[in-house]
């Protein structure tokens, strides 16, 4: 009833669905051609393009995971430049260590390394903070047991 009575909020960069991408450009793209058909109707109404407010202060997340998500993004629009909105990069309100980001090694590598956070000397900051993220369901039921004991989601759950 009220169509400038609308709040729309998101991160397009979070976008994490196959085959699906938003861009808030593409919303304001929807809202001029509504603005333009509703000015031409019977009864006309008027209908506000909104502005878009773009927030760089996360309050989830330390600085040393947005450096991490950061990097990744700066491939994203690299390489898919048209597929999400370019927002300026985030900052964390803390300091913190960056991610321990392990592309591959052996399970029994895994485990131990996983299991070394309780030892003085460890340097790696695991303990309840830690988590193996999976990419499906599927990849979560064929994990090793040896890493089944900690928190293990998908991409999906880590959402």
């Amino acid at each position: 009833r009220e169509p400038n009575g609308i709040f729309l909020t998101g991160d397009t960069a979070q976008s994490i669905m196959r085959g699906i991408s938003f861009r808030f450009r593409d919303l304001r793209s929807l809202f001029h051609y509504a603005s333009e058909n509703a000015s031409r109707a019977v009864h006309p109404i008027k209908i506000a393009i909104p502005r878009i407010h773009e927030l760089t202060i996360n309050f989830r997340s330390h600085s040393g995971v947005l450096q991490l998500a950061t990097s990744i993004i700066d491939l994203l629009k690299e390489y898919f430049q048209n597929s999400f909105d370019l927002l300026p990069e985030d900052h964390g309100m803390f300091p913190g260590p960056r991610p321990v980001f392990l592309q591959s090694c052996q399970v029994s590598d895994l485990a131990l390394l996983l299991q070394s956070n309780k030892r003085a000397s460890s340097t790696i900051e695991f303990g309840a903070h830690q988590v193996i993220i999976v990419q499906n369901d599927e990849a979560k039921r064929n994990l090793p047991e040896a890493l089944k004991a900690g928190v293990v989601l998908t991409v999906f759950e880590a959402k």
